[in-house]
């Protein structure tokens, strides 16, 4: 297999939207590609310590995914990387960038306040 090496490059935002007191959250990931012409997919590993990979998912052939979609959904700090894959195995880690994901709740709604009896 030929030397798959790309860099994983984390656009990180977290958003709320207040759609009554629901909490929505999410974050995205974007990473080059692997300059290989070779690339099947993209598996991202996660996990809360440095160098962990308690966690993975396949992302397939694509540069761009969410935290949700990986699964990443409780507020904490995470480790994150991504090999790029074909036939022939995976590539050597990526950079391995870290983050803190934070829950935004949106404000509760104002209460309603009646004057007299």
């Amino acid at each position: 297999m030929n030397r798959l090496f790309f860099s994983l490059l984390l656009f990180l935002s977290a958003s709320a939207f207040a759609a009554s007191h629901e909490q929505v959250n999410d974050c995205p990931l974007a990473w080059d590609a692997s300059p290989s012409v070779e690339v099947d997919g993209y598996r991202f590993y996660w996990g809360s310590t440095l160098g962990a990979r308690d966690n993975n998912f396949d992302v397939g052939l694509v540069l761009t995914t969410t935290c949700s979609t990986l699964g990443i959904v409780d507020p904490g700090e995470y480790f994150i990387v991504v090999r790029a894959y074909n036939r022939g195995g995976e590539s050597i880690d990526s950079n391995e960038p870290n983050f803190t994901f934070i829950v935004i709740l949106p404000p509760a709604p104002a209460p309603n306040l009646r004057l007299g009896s």
